[in-house]
């Protein structure tokens, strides 16, 4: 396996880079609502709470429905403005990218036809490399230092310095293949986000600081006075320090990223330059000083050093591994960008889940976790199977959650204070990165298993949707059930605040009954089948009997307690709860036993078997009440669904307490 074969750790860096400056222009649009509508919206939204604290209009009840719908047209014109901020932050470093190529061709200027040699050469390097159409070769003036590769209306430019030519030819080979790679990677132009990102975030950092002061600005002032009174009230206030710190913070999270993804673009075309002879390569790199660059100038730096080129060439799979560095940029941007998004979404008074702001934000976070980190855990797997090296995954994990605490409690949106919204408290700064840690310990469990299953060769392209599909189901089931959870307590025990068992009953609730029943079903399933498939050849216990016995068990337990021990049911609704929770009950008990005997090396096997005790214990009470169910259908539906469903928050609790726990050693 090459890792030319797997898919490119950049193009999800590129999307980090999207996300991030979609981010900063939610925000800015969100921040420009308040300078120039806020004081209408405040308004209206203190007139449709009739008084009463805005925290303490149940959004499930008919006055928390009206409340909605009366405010719907304020918070759709706030959305409106947060979405018109990100579109003219992204459009902005869209343009950025096209056209900073030119201004970096304006400055190598006069630019010359390269000699025949460099062209032929060139047009070798890309037939080798599959493209094709032989990119130009230009060269530059005397103070271009690098080469460089831009995309311009005429096509494709290799530009490269006067003291190329100085080079041993197997030298100039290695610099006019590794262009010619950037070239086939199809990231010549995309790479100029990262140019564009930097000329676009500050605008977008300092317009609604701007309108904020405009009456400041307004008032007649000498050019030098205006800013000075500006500087002045920025820095007299508590608010706008935040504001600044904050800010710095997402700066610092895209120098990280940037660094990411241009160093990872030059790994990657190292790797590919070297497929044809990395002689000459190997040697172009010893000769540049072995002297460590600085800290700062490690960030700024657009290529690694040298020698951790030279042993990326040396070892081209430590390119595919988890890195802490990558896992804490993913968990600060993922984390600082729920918020913003969550508060750009317009409040509704629909219930569904597509219409409910906190089910879309726990989409879109779920699907770019998937796309940023989850396909890059499998791609780890693959490459730790195929070469025996340990995962990393805890030490990765335990970095990305880590970071979405710093980045919940730094978002760019966030208040100094604990309290002021869904995200700004100490309740959902543990949850989120904790159900988010047990998604992807659960991914890696599964990624594991699936590397194991094939030797660690990589798949086709095909099968990577299908992962990037897998994994998005996977966080944003994560996010839901904490979302859920944390809303039903929380309004349970707002709803009796005297009571101190309010929130258990809030609780069994978020669990029970929520939007997202039949695709945690699907889920679990999924998950269920695909660890069945990937374990035929290591069950969870020895034998199939004894792996019966181990499923029936604890689904017959489940059922005697259902039936013989507990009290008469109240009613029909509570008689259908204490049905789910028995069936989920029986998979979780299985699951745990897999568990205890096992020890972390049993998730898997345990996920194979616990929902086949859940649909025992399901099938047997559906057919009990054959004769009474009105519909059978639809019994039989919620009664496959809602139990399976009940599995997933014990699925994530499962591998919760495996991610302490290194990954089980590949076996002999």
């Amino acid at each position: 396996m090459t890792p030319a074969r797997l898919p490119s750790p950049g193009l999800a860096r590129y999307g980090m880079v999207v996300l991030l400056l979609a981010t900063a222009g939610l925000f800015a649009g969100h921040s420009v609502h308040n300078a120039m509508r806020g004081d209408r919206w405040l308004a209206v939204v203190r007139g449709c709470a009739a008084g009463r604290p805005l925290d303490a209009v149940p959004a499930d009840s008919g006055d928390g429905v009206a409340y909605l719908s009366c405010v719907s047209a304020v918070e759709h014109q706030r959305s409106a403005y947060a979405l018109a901020g990100a579109v003219a932050v992204v459009l902005l470093g869209a343009v950025l990218m096209l056209l900073l190529p030119y201004r970096l061709l304006l400055r190598a200027r006069p630019l010359r036809p390269a000699e025949p040699r460099f062209t032929s050469r060139a047009a070798d390097a890309a037939v080798r490399l599959g493209l094709r159409r032989a990119p130009t070769v230009l060269v530059g003036n005397w103070r271009l230092q690098e080469p460089f590769t831009v995309r311009t209306l005429r096509g494709i430019r290799i530009v490269v310095p006067p003291g190329l030519r100085r080079l041993p030819p197997e030298q100039i080979d290695a610099v006019l293949r590794h262009e010619v790679a950037h070239v086939r990677a199809s990231d010549v132009t995309l790479v100029w986000l990262i140019r564009g990102m930097w000329w676009a975030l500050p605008p977008a950092l300092l317009v609604p600081l701007v309108l904020m002061n405009r009456n400041v600005l307004a008032r007649p002032r000498a050019l030098i006075g205006a800013p000075l009174d500006l500087i002045r009230v920025v820095l007299g206030g508590a608010y706008y320090w935040n504001y600044l710190l904050r800010g710095l913070l997402l700066l610092v999270v895209a120098a990280t990223v940037a660094a990411a993804v241009l160093r990872s673009r030059e790994h990657e075309a190292d790797l590919a330059a070297a497929a044809a002879g990395d002689e000459g390569l190997l040697a172009l790199l010893a000769a540049q000083p072995a002297t460590r660059p600085r800290p700062w100038r490690r960030l700024r730096a657009v290529h690694p050093p040298a020698a951790t080129r030279v042993a990326a060439l040396t070892d081209p799979h430590r390119v595919m591994e988890l890195r802490v560095l990558d896992a804490a940029a993913a968990g600060l941007l993922i984390a600082m960008m729920i918020p913003v998004v969550h508060m750009a979404l317009p409040a509704d008074p629909e219930t569904g889940m597509l219409r409910n702001s906190a089910h879309v934000t726990g989409v879109i976070a779920g699907t770019l976790l998937a796309l940023v980190w989850g396909q890059a855990v499998w791609r780890a797997a693959l490459v730790a199977e195929r070469t025996g090296r340990p995962l990393r995954l805890r030490r990765s994990t335990a970095t990305l959650a880590g970071a979405m605490v710093a980045g919940m409690l730094a978002h760019i949106a966030g208040l100094p204070m604990f309290g002021a919204g869904l995200f700004d408290n100490v309740v959902m700064l543990i949850l989120l990165p904790a159900v988010t840690a047990a998604a992807i310990t659960l991914s890696g469990a599964l990624a594991v298993a699936w590397a194991r299953r094939t030797a660690g060769v990589a798949p086709s392209r095909r099968a990577w949707p299908a992962v990037v599909v897998l994994n998005a189901m996977l966080f944003t089931g994560a996010l839901w059930i904490a979302l859920d959870v944390f809303g039903t307590v929380w309004a349970a025990r707002g709803g009796h605040p005297g009571d101190p068992h309010a929130w258990a009953g809030g609780l069994v609730q978020g669990l029970t009954y929520n939007a997202y029943q039949e695709g945690a079903a699907v889920t679990v399933a999924a998950v269920g089948l695909l660890a069945g498939r990937w374990t035929a050849d290591r069950p969870a216990a020895r034998g199939w009997f004894r792996t019966v016995v181990l499923v029936t068990a604890p689904a017959i337990a489940a059922l005697m307690y259902r039936w013989m021990l507990l009290s008469p049911d109240a009613d029909a609704a509570q008689g259908r709860t204490r049905d789910f929770w028995s069936a989920a009950a029986a998979g979780a008990v299985v699951l745990a036993l897999v568990l205890a005997r096992r020890g972390p090396s049993g998730l898997i096997p345990g996920l194979a078997v616990a929902p086949a005790a859940t649909l025992i214990v399901s099938a047997a009470i559906w057919v009990r009440y054959l004769p009474h169910w009105l519909h059978l259908g639809g019994a039989a539906r919620l009664y496959l669904t809602m139990p399976i469903a009940l599995l997933a928050p014990a699925f994530l609790v499962a591998a919760l307490c495996t991610a302490p726990f290194p990954t089980p050693a590949r076996r002999p």
